[in-house]
């Protein structure tokens, strides 16, 4: 029958384990092997060289986080799109998920209320951001997956006062 330990029975095992004349800051009996991770140890400085894809290069200098000029941010929604055929639906053969890694394109719904003309919009579709001006809204994000920018597309819906831009998305191959 097993029974619980004690604490008299705790420190008399400490002592039995415990080298005669250690004490407890000797750094001799510190443990040694692989270092402790804790929380504070997990993070980017601590894994350099992990996550290629973390690129400096691919923060673009004239990016600009806020507007200088004051304008509002308007309200804005970022939608994917899939292809899918019947056999995608029904049988699920072409390894597709719900997922927006198997999404092909990106839409971005931008409301703009107050905005009289489609000419008074400035958009701009970079692989990696977007930024969209009028005289009333600003908006400059990064993109969650990288688009290609020169096949991108945007319509005005007038009756929604809303930009619709319309990105396909780069898909990396994994090897």
């Amino acid at each position: 029958m097993a029974r619980e330990m004690a604490w008299d029975d705790i420190k008399a095992l400490e002592a039995l384990l415990t080298p005669a004349g250690a004490s407890e800051d000797d750094p001799t009996f510190a443990p040694k092997g692989k270092p402790i991770v804790t929380p504070a140890s997990i993070g980017h400085e601590h894994s350099k060289g992990k996550h290629e894809a973390e690129k400096p290069e691919q923060v673009d200098p004239d990016f600009e986080v806020g507007d200088k000029y004051g304008r509002l941010q308007p309200e804005y929604e970022i939608l994917y799109n899939q292809s899918v055929s019947a056999n995608d639906v029904y049988f699920q053969m072409s390894g597709k998920d719900p997922s927006s890694l198997s999404c092909d394109t990106m839409v971005l719904r931008v409301k703009l209320p107050q905005t009289e003309s489609v000419n008074d919009i400035k958009l701009e579709v970079k692989p990696i951001y977007i930024k969209l001006s009028s005289p009333i809204y600003f908006l400059a994000l990064y993109l969650p997956h990288s688009v290609e920018a020169n096949k991108s597309s945007a319509k005005w819906e007038m009756d929604k006062e809303t930009i619709v831009v319309t990105m396909p998305i780069i898909r990396e191959t994994f090897i």
